[in-house]
């Protein structure tokens, strides 16, 4: 019954569609209302650039604009690679986890399918397939590089990482793979259990065509980032004295993340530039770790 005052108006009923928010699937359901200059612009940027925008499979990101065709090429590779799902019934990439076994761990005879010892290289489980089928077939393919070019760097980082500064290694290396991909612009950050190694703001035009312009530019990328990570976090527990858990790691990510923008933005000639500008740009900002 209406319990409203006398001599007072009484008090309209709300719609029951305020009241009600509609169901997920009847918001993914519906039409997107589009406006047509905006239709138009991003029918103008696909005629410049063919790499495709991971927000929508029928938009070209206009971050990519203005490349040139090698340049396009190597990015294209990069996203190719970045969307193989790792596959252990695939032999091609078996052998490759077999080369990283042999390569950080020499003497210890044959990869094993499943044993502590890989946890022991950083992953965080006995079973590395585990970890490398969230992040697809590039991150392996990265710490493959870096396992060959940087030999007894990548030995340090598991040393130090199992005994002075703990954090599993390999699955913090997985995920730069994964921070490096989104910030560049190269795929959706849709990965949930990566999602903290996601770059607050993605790279921009600049720093993208600085990037695409130079061979092997990726996988030198992810070790130099990979190095850069490594310093930043055992410069944080050396500067918190034990008061440092592992919780705090993510916010590793976010140093990371603005030293390859400010790197990226000083246009390096060359791949030997990441390493050493990632390395002044860690002792300029060492105030943030």
């Amino acid at each position: 019954m209406d319990e409203s005052t006398p001599g007072q108006p009484r008090a309209r009923a709300r719609p029951l569609r305020r009241l009600f928010k509609p169901a997920a699937t009847e918001k993914r359901t519906e039409p997107r209302v589009t406006d047509p200059a905006q239709d138009r612009a991003d029918d103008k940027r696909a005629r410049r650039c063919q790499i495709r925008c991971p927000r929508s499979p029928d938009l070209v990101c206009p971050c990519h604009e203005r490349l040139t065709e090698p340049e396009r090429r190597a990015l294209e590779r990069i996203r190719a690679a970045g969307g193989v799902v790792f596959d252990e019934g695939n032999e091609v990439h078996e052998v490759r986890l077999a080369r990283l076994w042999t390569l950080l761990r020499p003497d210890e005879g044959v990869c094993p399918k499943s044993s502590l010892q890989w946890k022991g290289l950083g992953f965080q489980g006995e079973n590395p397939r585990t970890d490398f089928r969230g992040a697809g077939l590039l991150a392996l393919q990265c710490l493959v590089y870096m396992a060959e070019q940087y030999t007894q760097d990548l030995l340090l980082l598991v040393e130090e990482s199992a005994s002075l500064h703990h954090y599993p290694v390999a699955a913090a290396l997985i995920n730069v793979t994964h921070f490096l991909v989104v910030f560049l612009r190269l795929t959706e950050p849709s990965i949930r259990h990566l999602s903290p190694a996601k770059p607050s703001r993605p790279a921009n035009k600049r720093c993208i065509k600085a990037f695409a312009r130079l061979a092997c530019a990726f996988e030198e990328l992810f070790c130099a980032s990979a190095l850069f990570l490594h310093r930043s976090w055992k410069q944080k527990m050396q500067a918190g004295s034990g008061s440092i858990t592992l919780l705090a790691f993510n916010s590793t990510f976010y140093t990371l993340q603005e030293g390859v923008r400010w790197m990226l933005s000083q246009r390096p000639s060359g791949v030997g530039d990441f390493h050493r500008m990632l390395s002044q740009h860690h002792t300029k900002k060492d105030k943030w770790v």
